[in-house]
């Protein structure tokens, strides 16, 4: 179950937290599929059966989902990404590097570019197991 999500800046290490302070989901992982699904812990239900469109941007904006195989090389996860929340994802390979803690597994990001403020970054996402 994911306990943690935050950026980090790499010139200043500065953390922002993303999708709040208790964000909800799970991680997968099978000999074969690696499988994420997270969200916001303040996502709100839509108004109505359908969402509008200001609501589907915020359940959008408040969500992480992807599926693939993917191979290992020490610490070195590489998804090769068959579906995802974000379309220009599919095909892609996503590389993530792994930390084991007991029961607390993280995975963070190589750098790049956060997409909300343009500066250099890692994403690093916290995974306690689940019982």
């Amino acid at each position: 179950k994911v306990s943690s999500f935050y950026r980090e800046d790499v010139n200043t290490h500065t953390r922002r937290i993303y999708f709040g302070a208790h964000p909800n989901g799970y991680l997968l992982i099978t000999d074969k599929w690696f499988t994420a699904c997270i969200t916001g812990d303040n996502r709100s239900t839509p108004a109505g059966s359908t969402p509008t469109n200001a609501e589907k941007l915020a359940l959008y904006n408040s969500l992480i989902a992807y599926i693939g195989p993917y191979a290992l090389d020490g610490n070195k996860i590489t998804i090769h990404v068959m579906a995802s929340w974000n379309q220009s994802w599919n095909g892609s390979n996503q590389i993530r590097f792994l930390a084991l803690d007991g029961n607390q597994l993280s995975i963070k990001t190589a750098p790049l570019v956060d997409w909300l403020d343009g500066r250099l970054s890692t994403y690093v996402l916290t995974f306690k197991r689940a019982q």
